[in-house]
């Protein structure tokens, strides 16, 4: 499949507030966002010595946490990362919460926020 620039805008642009970017870059830094959630993963499984599905554990609580302490609506990651981020997080899916704040601006706060709780050590 070869996609033009222009497909790829028509892609992210279709419905407003679906993904946390809008430009031709959003597909490729949403799949690092993803990259990024595994490497820290690892990474923190190495550093302290236990298996992946209880790294994984812990920086999953560290983002459920946060979100649900700023939830007061249902909607905070809606209206503060994308729809995409919102609906990742409703099935259980830290790793879209993830790509979706690895894709938004540098700007966003709450993004920012997030993915220093995956970083954190």
């Amino acid at each position: 499949m070869n996609l033009s620039i222009q497909d790829i805008l028509d892609y992210v642009n279709k419905t407003s507030g679906y993904f946390s970017n809008n430009t031709e870059l959003a597909p490729y830094l949403h799949e690092l966002g993803h990259k990024y959630y595994e490497d820290s993963i690892k990474a923190l499984a190495k550093s302290d010595n236990m298996e992946y599905n209880k790294a994984k554990a812990v920086i999953d609580s560290r983002i459920s946490d946060y979100i649900h302490e700023n939830n007061g609506h249902g909607d905070f990651l809606m209206q503060n990362i994308s729809v995409y981020a919102q609906g990742g997080y409703s099935n259980n899916k830290i790793t879209e919460v993830i790509a979706e704040c690895f894709a938004a601006s540098s700007q966003n706060n709450v993004a920012s926020h997030i993915l220093n709780l995956v970083d954190k050590e």
